[in-house]
């Protein structure tokens, strides 16, 4: 099968929201992982009739609401520092930043998902069943219940958060949502895995600023939901930086009750009703919340940087007085790893990864993009 480019400004010609407004699993559990690949077993690539990067985006556009269950395992390359794991989950939210996890998904439309992860001695599971959402962590028996607020018709799906980037299907819609003039958008022949035939999509950034090389999804050639998503770091040739994969997966309609949750006897709950039901808020590096920290979106598309304001910078690479795996001793440990820089914008550290840059200022303000670290800089300073 031979290669076919697309150049974004002949897809501009069609709809936005056919492009890009594609089915996702709503509910996904955090799994950002390391150094354990994908059990794929080598096999020749499938023949399959040829067809454009066009044709495979407008397909996946209307793959949406797509029933499934399978296995998904998602690794991730970044190059962190080693971080102490932080809360009672069964994979805590620096864990997900190395090692290598697997989750059973299920999924029927856009308001009836499940994940459960499993850690070595408990398990997480995300549930959502119409407007009920539930996250139950078996290590602290602890379930905390939310109820959606009715949608709105005249709006679309939000982006995946971090949170809902377990599942190939999440984690190419990231991608996708990228997708603009400065992408290259092609076809780089077939492959086989999880037993089913899929055609690879390729998305290259023009812009040299960011960190991505390439973004190889793998779409299933009958069903045109994405099997598999690899994220290559700019100028590497070794392994995916970042991928997520179904190592195996069934096309069908998932039973009712997977989706009914009731938490266990002698779970502590949380939700609507309950004396603990207020929003969480983001803790600064000692522990406080900090009511008035909400993220900002500085530039799109593949450059596009994420400002958390309200996060104090350990002083001292971190106070371990508060216990182990502390939101202040796992700040110390990225910020031992970092470099002093300083500019128009204050001062601070940061950190490059092969995908991610952090700049962490001593006025509290947080830059995080998968570009260089002088755009984050640049984004500071503006």
């Amino acid at each position: 099968m031979t290669d076919a480019t697309t150049d974004l400004t002949d897809l501009d010609s069609r709809p936005r929201r056919a492009r890009l407004a594609w089915a996702v699993p709503a509910l996904a559990v955090v799994a950002v992982a390391g150094a354990v690949t994908v059990p794929m077993v080598a096999t020749a690539s499938p023949s399959l009739p040829a067809k454009s990067a066009a044709q495979l985006l407008v397909d996946v556009s209307q793959a949406s609401g797509t029933p499934l269950s399978g296995t998904v395992v998602e690794t991730a390359r970044l190059g962190l520092p080693a971080l102490p794991e932080v809360g009672g989950a069964a994979i805590s939210p620096t864990a997900l930043l190395a090692g290598s996890h697997t989750a059973r998904v299920w999924y029927d439309g856009a308001d009836k998902a499940r994940v459960a992860l499993v850690g070595d001695l408990a398990e997480t599971d995300l549930v959502r069943n119409g407007r009920d959402v539930w996250l139950w962590t078996s290590g602290k028996n602890t379930a905390q219940h939310i109820v959606l607020p009715a949608p709105d018709p005249k709006k679309q799906s939000a982006t995946p958060t971090p949170s809902e980037s377990l599942t190939p299907q999440a984690a190419a819609q990231q991608a996708l949502a990228a997708v603009d003039p400065t992408t290259e958008v092609r076809v780089d022949g077939t492959a086989s895995l999880a037993g089913r035939s899929a055609y690879e999509l390729v998305l290259s950034p023009r812009d040299t600023r960011s960190l991505v090389g390439d973004v190889r999804i793998a779409i299933d050639s009958e069903t045109s939901v994405p099997l598999r998503v690899q994220v290559n770091a700019a100028k590497s040739s070794g392994r995916p930086a970042f991928e997520t994969a179904f190592t195996s997966v069934t096309f069908a309609k998932p039973a009712a009750h997977v989706f009914r949750f009731a938490p266990p006897p002698g779970a502590k709950v949380t939700g609507p009703g309950t004396s603990s039901s207020a929003a969480p808020e983001v803790p600064d590096a000692a522990g406080t919340p900090k009511s008035d920290s909400r993220p900002r979106v500085i530039g799109k598309g593949w450059t596009a940087v994420v400002e958390l304001p309200g996060m104090s910078l350990p002083s001292s690479g971190g106070s371990r007085d508060e216990g182990s795996g502390s939101v202040s001793e796992t700040l110390g440990a990225l910020t031992r790893a970092m470099t002093p820089v300083s500019g128009s914008y204050g001062s601070g550290r940061v950190l490059r990864t092969k995908l991610v840059s952090v700049l962490l200022l001593d006025d509290g303000r947080v830059f995080v993009g998968a570009v260089r670290p002088e755009v984050l800089e640049q984004a500071a300073g503006s």
